[in-house]
């Protein structure tokens, strides 16, 4: 016979536990399908681009036969020719790229895209012209850019900037029918596209035949000096540090470029300095002044975009392929020459904005591990100069250069300086780019006085193989006899600007530099030539 169940309180109990048991895992179930639904995932960022059409550069006429857009130079390199239009496309270049933080956020308003930003993406079509490759070749020196960065966050918020430039003939744009063709001109004007204001300007201070020597000394006759951003070219005319033929290997090209580059960034206006390389097509070989820039390019932190490490290789295996392209005469760029440094000038520039778009920003402030190096750290200007050993520090003085110049390409007219005696000398410019004083006649005197504030003057002097260049006797105040002689001619291919010292450990205070034409009989040059030409008499 079955025994009936138990239905006592130990019964009921049992029932209620299996109840609860059951809405517990019921609710979990739930709350788990509840959080799947509402999971949203990454999407990666993505730029809609329209490819514009434009004109076809010389370039694309150039390879058009190979039936690709790539540039010649990539075409050259190995295992780049892949014939189709992605070009070492990298969808995304930022694999050093810093955490978001409130230091490093994005300043990018909301909404603007960037179409370049990836680098090497569809829209970025420097890079689809010229390839991954040669754009990274075309930096010497990248560094940080951290001035950069904070004049296009600026920029960005809707403040004006102010362009300049400083170089050599290529610069002012000889040869070249049309002025606002210059790299410099291009690259501000893109600067001026995507960051529009009234304000915006740009002001070109080089001067031709002249070397960053004369503007270490002269650079505020020639430039705004609360500019924002300013362009250094002056590979072509330095020399390079390493020996030649042609008596290049001073150290003192170094030493001029590092004065005018830590001037330059001690101004009060923290202008962003960029350097330019570029090299002569007719030039025998590979050295010229980079070589002696790029030691002040590390020390400073300081941008440096070098054509010719894009460029100079293919050159020689394809001379006769690149020369017409690049070049009007072999020696100055051609308008296309202008714009492929423009071209990688630019690219830089919106490297650092794809970087400011992902807040990746170089913040001075925060350059040292605080836990490992818990010491304040201030980079914006290395403490002394690169000659000051590290036991000398307390002894550094910064360089205070004046100028006496007899141009100023602020205005395009000579300077109000006069030599107080000028015997036989007179003032004479060669179409208007060039400014000297010049003597031609023996015993021709002339007299410059300046104030001296570190011991130390020199003076810019024009030399060349032509032109039927002497040589001068300059001497200080009294002292005739304990004066030096200055020689115009050389037998370099270079006609040149040239600042060379004349004298050192003056006392500080007010001196009169005398300099006496020499005769025929005590010239340098082969011919006896008796002509002189002064561009500036500079002190420091």
């Amino acid at each position: 016979m079955r025994q009936p169940s138990k239905v006592g309180p130990n019964g009921r109990e049992n029932r209620w536990l299996y109840v609860i048991f059951t809405a517990i895992v019921i609710l979990i179930v739930v709350t788990f399908f509840r959080l799947q639904t509402n999971f949203n995932p990454v999407v990666p960022y993505t730029t809609t681009v329209t490819e514009s059409k434009s004109d076809p550069t010389e370039f694309d006429k150039a390879v058009a036969t190979t039936n690709t857009t790539v540039h010649p130079a990539v075409l050259d390199s190995e295992g780049n020719d892949n014939g189709d239009d992605e070009i070492g496309i990298l969808e995304d270049d930022h694999e050093d790229a810093l955490p978001e933080t409130p230091q490093t956020k994005p300043m990018i308003a909301e909404g603007v895209e960037y179409p370049f930003c990836p680098r090497c993406s569809k829209g970025d079509t420097i890079c689809q012209e010229f390839g991954d490759l040669v754009l990274r070749r075309s930096v010497a020196y990248e560094g940080t850019s951290r001035r950069l960065q904070e004049k296009l966050i600026r920029a960005i918020e809707g403040k004006p900037t102010k362009f300049t430039i400083m170089g050599g003939s290529v610069s002012t744009g000889h040869t070249l029918k049309n002025l606002n063709d210059t790299f410099h001109t291009r690259t501000f004007e893109w600067w001026n596209k995507q960051f529009p204001h009234s304000d915006n300007l740009i002001v070109n201070g080089a001067k031709a035949a002249t070397q960053s020597s004369y503007f270490a000394f002269c650079y505020a006759e020639h430039i705004p000096t609360d500019a924002d951003i300013i362009l250094l070219e002056f590979s072509v005319n330095d020399g390079s540090p390493f020996p030649n033929p042609e008596g290049a290997g001073d150290a003192g090209d170094v030493m001029a470029m590092e004065w005018l580059v830590r001037s330059l960034l001690r101004l009060p206006n923290k202008p962003a300095v960029i350097l330019i390389s570029l090299f002569s097509f007719k030039a025998g070989e590979y050295f010229n002044g980079q070589e002696s820039h790029l030691p002040v390019a590390n020390y400073y932190d300081i941008p440096y975009i070098s054509m010719k490490n894009a460029f100079y290789d293919y050159a020689n295996r394809h001379p006769n392929d690149i020369r017409p392209i690049l070049y009007n005469d072999g020696h100055h760029l051609s308008s296309e020459g202008h714009r492929v440094a423009a071209e990688f000038i630019i690219h830089h520039i919106q490297r650092q904005i794809c970087a400011i778009s992902r807040g990746e920003l170089r913040d001075r402030e925060n350059t040292l591990n605080p836990g490992q190096f818990p010491l304040p750290a201030d980079t914006d200007l290395p403490m002394v100069d690169m000659w000051t050993p590290r036991t000398g520090n307390k002894n550094f003085r910064e360089f205070e250069p004046r100028c006496y110049t007899f141009a100023t390409t602020v205005t395009g007219e000579q300077t109000g300086y006069r030599p107080s005696v000028m015997q036989g000398w007179e003032f004479w410019n060669w179409k208007k780019e060039k400014y000297y004083v010049l003597a031609s006649k023996p015993g021709a005197l002339i007299t410059f006085p300046v104030l001296v504030t570190q011991g130390r003057v020199y003076m810019t002097i024009f030399r060349s193989a032509m032109y039927d260049l002497g040589d001068v006797w300059c001497w200080v105040d009294e002292v005739k006899t304990a004066g030096k002689q200055l020689t115009g001619y050389w037998d370099s291919t270079h006609n040149i600007g040239e600042t060379v010292s004349l004298f050192e450990g003056l006392e500080q205070g007010e001196h009169d530099i005398h300099c006496e034409l020499l005769p025929a009989e005590r010239s340098s040059n082969p011919n006896k030539g008796t002509n002189f030409r002064i561009l500036a008499v500079v002190t420091g």
